[in-house]
């Protein structure tokens, strides 16, 4: 466990800060890119909070030559990782030092068990797991009193985090087992961003925007490598099981600014279990069971001041770009002599709130227009900055290739979530919140595959997607603008899908059900059915 934090004098930073130990670690790439936002470079902070990760855990088994074992194998990998970062500007009182604060905390995380080469055994485990804990990080920014004008934000908190968690034989590897093998794989994760104004929303010191990022990839596989063979096997289960939550929030401090609170989520899960190609069936004296689940809570919050006489005005703006999936599936033919079994649940659920400062939205002023603040509408807007925040995951290597460029690709899709009408595009709101989100739960036999079962084959998949998006104008006064805009852009699959192939079995059964997740995992029997949830309103 890491506890990493930074408080500053109470005269603030010093503008410029040239040769300061502050200024070497920003001028550093690695950090500079972290803490580089659509609004500009930081160059100096009052307070500076880093935590920079990297976590490898592998317990690997691999043996050219045959290492037989007359009893049980077990190869097993644990690993969690927590981290707490606090940037806290907020003894800053000055007329003429820097306030703000900037806590970043940056993650690598790898836990993987691998089982390769040649073994013999009487069972075989395979698991790489969190323990019953969880990779926990929590990254907040907290600004002061003190000038605001330095091209960056008052409190800025970012994660970029990455995760994997692995559970896999290695390909070509080969295994003679007479009893079960059972791979598991589970990931649990709990990331919290937070960038405010010291005393928070109602009546806070703090200067300059706040800006709370959340960069997060998470991938959970348990999978039977592509050429492996298992010889001899009774059960065989593969297993994968993720729980993923991300909270980002942010309040506005004493400032005017095109955004002067953002909270924003990029955030892409996957979880899956999976049996490789073959050039053979695999086959089993049991059982077959390829199971995947995955829970996933993302909250975005941007919260407004309420009305004082000195508030901030601008668009107060919750983003998110949501993407999970969940997948069982087999790319290779099997032939077992009790049932098979095919099954992905996913729980996909992302809830935005963004509520107008007093002062409203302001129209940026013709004659300071910079490259940086040039928007010609809220739907560019949100366009550069999740376009921003994209790059900035791939820069930092957030993400496998797909999920990298699946960002990308959203990211830059400004048409489908359009706030534009057939009165024109909306040039400015003073609470926007912004979810594009995407939710895919498959269990899938590929074509070309063939299934032969003593038993019943059963595919199964569950999905609950939940997108809760609101946006709240409702205190502006005076003379700001206070529209309020909500979009709510949603993507679901549920698929159970049988390839073509020739296949045997004694019973046959394909569902793509709304059951409730929740209550299906306390009791595999529950018929407890559950309708999604989408709203959006402003």
């Amino acid at each position: 466990r890491l506890n990493v934090v930074a408080e500053a004098a109470t005269g603030g930073a010093s503008v410029p800060a040239i040769g300061t130990r502050t200024q070497e670690v920003l001028d550093d790439d690695r950090y500079r890119q972290a803490a580089t936002t659509s609004a500009g470079a930081v160059t100096s902070a009052a307070s500076l909070a880093i935590a920079d990760i990297v976590s490898e855990t592998v317990a690997r088994f691999s043996a050219s030559r045959l290492a037989a074992i007359a009893g049980a194998v077990s190869i097993t990998s644990s690993a969690s990782n927590m981290a707490t970062v606090l940037a806290d500007g907020s003894r800053v009182d000055s007329t003429a030092g820097m306030a703000n604060a900037v806590a970043l905390t940056l993650a690598s995380l790898r836990n993987e068990a691998i089982m390769g080469g040649r073994l013999g055994g009487a069972s075989l485990t395979i698991a790489a797991t969190t323990d019953d804990s969880v990779n926990g990080f929590t990254t907040e920014a907290i600004s002061g009193a003190g000038i605001a004008d330095f091209g960056g934000a008052g409190a800025l908190a970012i994660n970029l985090v990455d995760s994997q968690v692995s559970a896999m034989t290695a390909k070509d590897a080969d295994l003679a087992i007479t009893g079960p093998v059972h791979l598991l794989a589970a990931s649990h994760t709990d990331i919290v961003a937070k960038a405010r104004p010291a005393g928070g929303a109602t009546g806070g010191l703090g200067v300059g925007a706040s800006l709370a990022h959340n960069i997060v990839a998470n991938r959970t596989r348990a999978e039977i490598g592509d050429g492996t063979t298992i010889r001899g096997v009774g059960d065989l289960i593969v297993s994968a099981a993720a729980t993923h939550n991300v909270q980002t929030h942010a309040e506005p401090g004493l400032a005017s600014a095109i955004a002067p609170a953002m909270a924003l989520s990029l955030v892409s899960n996957a979880t899956w279990a999976h049996l490789g190609t073959s050039s053979s069936a695999q086959l089993a004296s049991g059982a077959v069971s390829v199971a995947a689940r995955q829970q996933s809570a993302i909250t975005t919050k941007a919260l407004g001041n309420s009305a004082e006489a000195v508030v901030a005005a601008g668009a107060v703006l919750a983003l998110a770009l949501v993407d999970d999936a969940v997948m069982a599936t087999t790319n290779r033919s099997i032939a077992a002599a009790g049932a098979v079994t095919l099954s992905a649940m996913g729980a996909s659920t992302s809830t935005l709130t963004a509520t107008a400062a007093a002062g409203g939205a302001v129209q940026p002023d013709p004659a300071a227009i910079t490259p940086t603040n040039s928007v010609a509408g809220m739907d560019e807007l949100v366009t550069t900055l999740l376009t921003s925040a994209a790059d900035k995951g791939g820069s930092a290597g957030i993400g496998d290739l797909g999920q990298q460029q699946g960002a990308r690709t959203r990211s830059r899709d400004q048409q489908s979530r359009s706030a534009a009408t057939s009165e024109g595009k909306l040039a400015i709101a003073a609470a926007a919140a912004i979810n594009v989100q995407s939710s895919r739960a498959e269990a899938q036999v590929v074509d070309g595959v063939s299934i032969t079962s003593g038993g019943l084959l059963t595919l199964r998949s569950l999905n609950n997607t939940d997108a809760l998006v609101s946006a709240d104008a409702s205190s502006v006064a005076g003379l700001g603008i206070g529209a309020a805009l909500a979009v709510n852009q949603v993507a679901t699959q549920n698929l159970a899908i049988l390839g073509r192939g020739a296949h045997a079995v004694a019973g046959l059964s394909i569902q793509a059900l709304k059951l409730d997740i929740a209550a299906t995992i306390a009791d595999p029997a529950s018929a407890v059915h559950r309708a999604d949830s989408y709203s959006a309103s402003a």
